[in-house]
């Protein structure tokens, strides 16, 4: 018992050792994050300072310095404007490069689908951010009427005041855009990183833009009117409605202030009618926009997997997808498990977290299960409890030892011959048991075209095409029988799943014949030599795999998937026609 106990120990303790390093390791990086988010005020702040700084120079150069003060204050929007534009050129590179071009598709997608109704919506929200924040100028003013004076003189000093054409394209649109690029856009892209919840993040966010505006007033109403911006940027996950926010908000007080400044309303009607008109149409906006952005919220694990990473990709602009890395959703741990999905109340859960390497699963059985059956039991327990309906991702290799030929059909008597098939046949299991309206989709292996992440590996199609274009042999064994799929079509059919009633689905594409005909069928398909096929005789010699799949169960709920040599010729052919 005792030599157990001991074997146990200094088999687990390096483990812990790895684990507590990483732990002090994330926790180094969330630091560094929240650093990072600092960095976009202090930028903002240094071009303005340095801007005016060399503007002021170059005028006491040219004009002298007694003329100097009088034409810099005459031209001070021109020279604001300048500093915007330098603030937005820097902030639009810095942007585009930090989290535009990665997300370039989705955001397209999302800009795309800005309607003019939704425009309306913000427009909406905007005018009654201004009687809001009127009101507690009002108050302000009565608290303090000397830095209320101060203030005014400030902006009186800046030109803000002054009805222009400078003044609107500065003071309505080239400082938002560039202020938004900023704050919502890179201090938001920083801190997220750091896995803190939205309204930590949205208050610090907030809380640099009201600093950027460097007097108290105006910082306290910047402030409020960045947590509005921050929303919006959640809520439309494009930076697009922010921006359109800021401008209308902004584009308010050059137009309506002095209009209403001529009307001479009495401050009492006045500060009463914004009250009003503020609390009403600012509930009545953010019900507007919580209704238009409403989306069925998906939680899916292993997000930065193969598949996840597609589904994220699939689906990020149609559902609010919840994509949580192993920190911040430890599947080993039942307790955390029931927090997250308490917090995020998923309506759907795709459950793709996996150790997927059968060779590690087979040599680390203990590790492997943890994650595999143990961390999918917590994670079904939690969606029975929550109501969630639970998408599980297992696998063909269940069929890997079964005495009957396939192709297999989900009710064919199955013992798994690998660790892997144990464990996810053992998961389904547990899933069926404690949340009966479970899908367990059984999937085979899938190929994609491209590669997302360099931790990708076994792509089918990519080892396939290197072998070709390297001139390699492409060795594939005769005792090999199972179907591929297009990881791309199990993405796009997911979303049927989610209406199946409770059960295990075979999902993905059949297929009739070994890997080396696959093969050999698919180069003949292309008009490709098969000169330098070779079949692989050892592999699976003494126990054929046959884990084919037959899809009929799936099909009569109007779920088809091509042949595996159908579109993989599909495919080949129109990746070839690229070159």
């Amino acid at each position: 018992m005792e030599l157990q106990l001991l074997l146990e120990f200094f088999w687990e303790y390096p483990f812990e050792i790895e684990k507590n390093l990483c732990m002090e390791v994330r926790k180094v990086k969330k630091f560094g994050w929240y650093l990072m988010g600092i960095v976009p005020l202090l930028a903002m702040l240094a071009i303005q300072f340095f801007g005016s700084v060399l503007f002021a120079v170059g005028m006491v150069i040219s004009q002298g310095s007694e003329a100097a003060s009088e034409i810099y204050t005459d031209q001070i929007m021109g020279v604001m404007l300048a500093i915007d534009l330098m603030c937005l050129l820097i902030s639009g590179l810095w942007y585009y490069f930090l989290a535009f071009r990665k997300n370039r598709q989705v955001e397209m997608r999302r800009i795309k689908s800005f309607s003019w109704k939704t425009a309306a919506k913000i427009l909406a929200l905007a005018a009654g951010l201004q009687c809001v924040i009127q009101v507690v100028l009002s108050f302000w003013n009565l608290l303090d009427p000397a830095q209320m004076e101060e203030y005014a003189e400030l902006m009186e000093e800046s030109g803000i005041t002054e009805f222009t054409l400078l003044t609107v394209i500065v003071v309505s649109i080239i400082g938002p855009i560039a202020e938004e690029l900023f704050f919502r856009g890179l201090t938001m892209e920083y801190l997220k990183r750091t896995e803190a919840g939205f309204w930590v993040i949205n208050a610090i966010q907030a809380l640099m833009f009201g600093i950027a505006h460097l007097n108290l007033v105006q910082g306290t109403y910047a402030f409020l009117l960045g947590l509005a911006l921050g929303y919006l940027s959640m809520r439309y996950e494009t930076i697009l409605a922010p921006i359109v926010l800021h401008i209308c908000f902004n584009a308010y007080s050059v137009f309506m202030d002095p209009l209403f400044e001529a009307l001479g309303i009495p401050d009492l009607v006045y500060n009463l009618g914004c009250a009003v008109v503020g609390a009403v149409l600012t509930w009545l906006a953010l019900r507007w926009i919580r209704k238009d952005t409403e989306k069925v919220r998906m939680l899916v694990t292993g997000a930065s997997g193969f598949l996840g990473s597609r589904i994220v990709r699939a689906y990020g602009d149609r559902y609010r997808v919840l994509a949580p890395s192993h920190e911040k959703l430890d599947l080993t741990d039942a307790g955390k498990v029931q927090r997250y999905l308490e917090k995020n109340r998923p309506q759907v859960v795709v459950h793709c977290a996996a150790v997927s390497d059968t060779g590690w699963c087979q040599q680390y059985p203990v590790q492997s299960r943890s994650i595999n059956v143990q961390g999918t039991e917590h994670l079904a327990a939690a969606c029975a409890r929550m109501g969630s309906k639970l998408i599980f991702c297992s696998s063909d290799q269940i069929y890997f030892g079964s005495e009957v030929p396939g192709p297999h059909g989900e009710e064919d008597a199955v013992q798994p011959a690998g660790e892997y098939g144990r464990q996810k046949l053992e998961a389904e299991e547990r899933c069926m048991a404690i949340c009966p309206d479970t899908v367990c989709l059984r999937l085979c292996w899938m190929y994609d075209r491209e590669q997302l992440s360099m931790k990708e590996h076994g792509n089918f199609l990519l080892g396939f095409l290197k072998s070709l274009r390297q001139g390699q042999a492409m060795v594939y064994p005769v005792y090999d029988f199972r179907g591929i799929t297009d990881v791309c079509l199990v993405a796009e059919k997911l979303e049927q799943a989610f209406s199946l009633p409770g059960g295990v689905y075979n999902f993905g594409s059949a297929n009739n014949f070994n890997m080396c005909e696959t093969v050999f069928r698919l180069l003949q398909s292309c008009g490709i030599s098969t000169e330098r096929l070779v079949g692989e005789q050892e592999a699976f010699k003494e126990r054929p795999r046959d884990i084919r799949i037959r899809t009929e169960k799936a099909e009569q709920f109007g779920i088809f998937f091509p042949d595996t040599l159908e579109r993989l010729t599909e495919v080949l052919r129109e990746m070839l026609s690229r070159r």
